[in-house]
């Protein structure tokens, strides 16, 4: 599954370098292949997420960063199967620079 993800992230210095995130993020479904098919009739187009996560300023200009989003929606659309249930998950490791 290939989604263009978009959070929406409030941030909160915990001590001077050590800050903690959080907020919803909202994922439009790209693409959704396996080697075979082409399964993006079985998802849903837009995914509902939450956003928690910690980053550490390194330098000045340099940070180091650990995300990780719960999906709140179930993506699968799959018809006469009203108990099959599918969320996201992601666990998202960054280092950054800032200008």
């Amino acid at each position: 599954l290939s989604y263009l993800n978009v959070p929406i992230m409030a941030k909160y210095y915990v001590i001077e370098k050590l800050s903690l995130e959080a907020g919803p993020q909202i994922g439009f479904l790209l693409s959704a292949k396996n080697q075979v098919d082409d399964l993006k009739d079985s998802f849903k187009s837009v995914d509902f997420g939450l956003n928690l996560g910690a980053s550490y300023d390194i330098t000045e200009h340099f940070f180091a960063g650990v995300r990780y989003n719960i999906g709140l929606s179930n993506i699968a659309d799959v018809p006469d199967e009203s108990d099959y249930k599918t969320n996201n998950s992601v666990v998202s490791v960054s280092v950054g620079y800032k200008f």
